[in-house]
C-alpha cells in the first residue's frame, strides 16, 4: 500500500495544503475530467423490445410515456412516468431521452465524486479517479440516483452551499419518477440529513428547504410530462400498496447463511466506532435507513437484480468510504472490502443468484454505438425488433376482428401490441400483479368501466418460461385465477372468447353479464395444514374461499424487518389422487381463493375436474394464527 502511494505520489506530486477552495479553472478541469470518465465508462443500453414478463414491463413503460399515458390518473406500478429510463426502447425518441438524462445524471454522479475527493484531500485524486472510473463500469442508473444524492448532501456538509441541497432534492424527485424503490431510498437519504442536522444544529432550515423543494421539483417535472399535476396523491398511494405486500407476493424460496450476513453486517458498522473523521460519520448516518431499505427491496424477491441492489449499493458505500478516507489504515480498508465479500457470498450461495460477473471495460464502444453511431444504431435495432416480434403476429382474421379498436392483453404478453400495432388500452395494473385488494379492485372497475377494451388478447401457450396448467400460467407456481380474484370476476363476466387457436385466444367485450353474482354459501373457520372440504354445488357454479389471515406477533416483526411467509394453497382433485399446490398471495385472500372446479382451459369455462377440498400451507410455522376464517362463495357461469 506505501509502495503505491509512493508511486501516486511520483507521478502526481500532492499539492502542500488541502485546501477546500476550487477557483472556476479547478471546477472546469474537474468537469472535463468528468467528462472522459463519462465516456469511457459509458453504460451499454439494451433498447431491443424483449418478450416475455419482463420485456413486456420494458415495452409498456415506453409505450406509456410514448403515448402520454398518465400514471396514477390512468395507470399506477411499482415504475413511474420515467420507468422507461430503466430499459429504453425505440418507441419515439425514448432511446435518445434516455442517453441525454442518463449521462447528465451519471456526469453529475462522477463530478461530485471527484469535487468532494478534491476538497477532502486532493493529494488523492489519482486514487479518486481510479474509485469512480472502476465503480461507474458497473453503476447502473439507480446507483446513480441514490449515489448522486448522497454525494450532493456529504457536499453541502463540508461547504454548507445550498445549491447541494437542491441538486441532490432535485436528483431525488426525478428517482421517484422513475422508481418507487430508487426514489424511497434517496429521500431516506435526504430526510436522515435533515434530522441529523437539526440534532446537531437545533435549526430546522433544512428540514424547510428539503420539504419544499422535494415536492415543488417532483410536482414541477410532472406537470412537464403531462401538463397537469392530477393522479400524484394515486401514485403515491399505489407506491404505498406495491411494497405493503410485495414480499409475500412474488417472493423466492431463496436460502440465505445468515452467519455470514451478520458478520457482513458487522464488518460493515465497525469502522463506524473507530473513526475520527467526522464526514465518515455523517456517512454512516444518512445511509442507515437507506441501506435497511435496499435490503428490504434486494430480500424481498431475492433473484439476480433484486441481490445487485444491495451488492452495488455496499460496493459504492465502499467507495464512498475510501474517498472520504483515502489515508486510512490496511485495517480501515480491509473492512468495507470485507463487508463486499461476505455479500457476495451469500448471494452465490442462495441458488437463485445466475449473473455473470464478469466487468470489461467497453464505455467507449458503447459511445460509438449510441451517441455517434446512434442513426444506424437505431436502424439495427429496428430490424432485429421485426425478427423478435414474428412469434406474436395475430392471423390476419385474428386483426381484422380486432381492426382499430381498443385492446389488452392477459395475463402478461405484450408482444402482440408491438407486433400487430395495435391500440393498446391498459388496465390500471398493467400486469397480473395487482397483489393487494386496493390495486385489484382498480383493476376490476377499470374492466366494467365505459373505459374497458374491446377486445382483450388471452395468450394459450408457454412462451416465456413460466409454469402453464394448460392455458392458466402465471409467476412463480402462481394459479392465475388466486392472483387478482377480483379482476378475474369482472373479466369473465365482461368478456367471452370470440376467437381461439393454440397461441391466443381472443375475447370480445360483452354488453350483458356473464356470471351470476357472487354470493356466500357457507362459513366456518379453518386451520393450517388441515383439509378443509370444499361445499358442493350444482353443475356451471363455481366456488370461492374468502380467507382473512391473521400475523402473529413473530409474523409482523419477520415481515417489518425481512419478509413475509410463503403461502401455498392445495387442491386435492376429486377421487383424491391427484393433489395440485400452488403459492398464493395472502392480501388478496379475502376477496377469494379459486377452489372448485380445477379449470385449466379458459375458452371453456368453468370445466375441469371437481376439487374435494383444499388445504393451506406456510413455509414459516408461527407467522400467523393457526385457525382463520373462511367464507365460501359461489356464482354461475351462465
Amino acid at each position: 500500500m506505501a509502495g503505491f502511494k509512493t508511486i501516486l505520489n511520483k507521478i502526481f506530486p500532492p499539492s502542500e495544503t488541502n485546501g477546500t477552495n476550487l477557483d472556476w479553472k479547478q471546477y472546469l478541469l474537474y468537469a472535463l475530467i468528468s467528462l472522459l470518465i463519462l465516456i469511457f465508462t459509458f453504460p451499454k443500453f439494451f433498447p431491443e423490445i424483449q418478450l416475455g414478463v419482463d420485456g413486456s414491463e420494458y415495452f409498456a413503460f415506453n409505450y406509456l410515456f410514448a403515448h402520454h399515458i398518465q400514471f396514477g390518473s390512468q395507470v399506477v406500478f411499482t415504475y413511474g412516468p420515467l420507468g422507461f429510463l430503466c430499459n429504453p426502447v425505440c418507441i419515439g425518441n425514448n432511446l435518445l431521452t434516455t442517453i441525454i438524462l442518463t449521462s447528465f445524471i451519471r456526469l453529475f454522479f462522477i463530478y461530485s465524486f471527484l469535487i468532494l475527493g478534491y476538497v477532502i484531500n486532493k493529494a488523492y485524486r489519482v486514487l479518486h479517479i481510479i474509485l469512480v472510473i472502476g465503480f461507474c463500469n458497473m453503476m447502473y442508473i439507480d446507483m446513480a440516483f441514490i449515489g448522486g444524492t448522497i454525494l450532493a448532501v456529504l457536499i453541502y456538509h463540508m461547504r454548507k452551499e445550498i445549491i447541494w441541497i437542491i441538486a441532490g432534492c432535485l436528483l431525488a424527485s426525478l428517482a421517484l419518477l422513475v422508481k418507487s424503490s430508487y426514489g424511497l431510498v434517496s429521500v431516506s437519504v435526504i430526510y436522515s440529513y435533515t434530522i441529523y442536522s437539526i440534532f446537531k444544529t437545533k435549526r430546522p432550515w433544512i428540514l424547510i428547504y428539503v420539504t419544499l423543494f422535494i415536492p415543488f421539483f417532483f410536482s414541477f417535472s410532472w406537470f412537464l410530462i403531462y401538463h397537469n399535476v392530477s393522479g400524484m396523491s394515486t401514485y403515491f398511494w399505489s407506491m404505498y400498496q406495491f411494497s405493503k405486500d410485495n414480499s409475500n407476493a412474488y417472493q423466492l424460496d431463496a436460502t440465505n447463511h445468515w452467519g455470514i450476513l451478520f458478520l457482513a453486517l458487522i464488518f460493515f458498522y465497525i469502522p463506524l466506532f473507530f473513526t475520527k473523521n467526522e464526514l465518515t460519520k455523517v456517512l454512516y448516518i444518512i445511509t442507515i435507513a437507506a441501506l435497511f431499505a435496499a435490503f428490504k427491496y434486494s430480500f424481498a424477491r431475492e433473484e439476480d437484480w433484486h441481490q445487485v441492489f444491495l451488492f452495488t449499493f455496499v460496493i459504492m458505500f465502499g467507495a464512498m468510504y475510501l474517498l472520504l478516507n483515502s489515508n486510512a489504515k490496511a485495517f480501515a480498508v480491509m473492512m468495507p472490502l470485507a463487508t463486499i465479500g461476505l455479500l457476495y457470498a451469500n448471494m452465490v450461495m442462495t441458488n437463485s443468484y445466475n449473473i455473470d460477473d464478469k466487468k470489461r471495460i467497453t464505455g467507449i464502444g458503447n459511445f460509438i454505438t449510441f451517441v455517434t453511431d446512434y442513426n444506424s444504431t437505431i436502424k439495427a435495432i429496428r430490424q432485429e425488433d421485426s425478427i423478435t416480434l414474428r412469434s406474436k403476429t395475430l392471423t390476419p382474421e385474428q386483426r381484422a376482428l380486432i381492426n382499430n379498436n381498443t385492446v389488452d392483453c392477459y395475463p402478461f404478453e405484450l408482444g402482440y401490441v408491438a407486433a400487430n400495432t395495435l391500440n393498446w388500452s391498459p388496465r390500471p395494473n398493467i400486469q397480473t400483479l395487482a397483489y393487494t385488494p386496493w390495486l385489484d379492485k382498480h383493476n376490476a372497475e377499470f374492466i366494467s368501466s365505459k373505459d374497458a377494451p374491446k377486445f382483450y388478447i388471452w395468450e394459450l401457450e408457454q412462451s416465456s418460461g413460466y409454469p402453464v396448467d394448460n392455458y392458466n400460467y402465471s409467476l412463480d407456481q402462481h394459479y392465475l385465477f388466486n392472483d387478482e380474484p377480483q379482476t378475474i370476476y369482472n373479466f369473465l363476466n365482461h368478456y367471452d372468447w370470440d376467437k381461439f387457436d393454440k397461441k391466443v385466444a381472443i375475447f370480445s367485450h360483452s354488453d350483458t353479464a356473464l356470471l351470476g353474482a357472487e354470493h356466500i354459501i357457507a362459513s366456518g373457520l379453518g386451520c393450517l395444514n388441515e383439509w378443509m372440504p370444499v361445499p358442493a354445488v350444482e353443475k356451471d357454479y363455481v366456488v370461492r374461499a374468502r380467507i382473512k389471515f391473521t400475523n402473529t406477533f413473530k409474523g409482523t416483526l419477520r415481515k417489518a424487518l425481512y419478509k413475509d411467509a410463503i403461502y401455498y394453497i392445495q387442491y386435492k382433485l376429486q377421487g383424491g389422487s391427484t393433489v395440485r399446490t400452488y403459492r398464493f398471495i395472502p392480501g388478496n385472500a379475502v376477496s377469494g381463493l379459486w377452489a372448485s372446479p380445477y379449470c385449466t382451459d379458459i375458452t371453456n369455462m368453468p370445466s375441469g375436474p371437481e376439487i374435494e377440498s383444499v388445504r393451506i400451507l406456510v413455509n414459516c410455522p408461527g407467522t400467523i394464527e393457526n385457525l382463520f376464517k373462511v367464507e365460501w362463495t359461489s356464482f354461475k357461469v351462465k
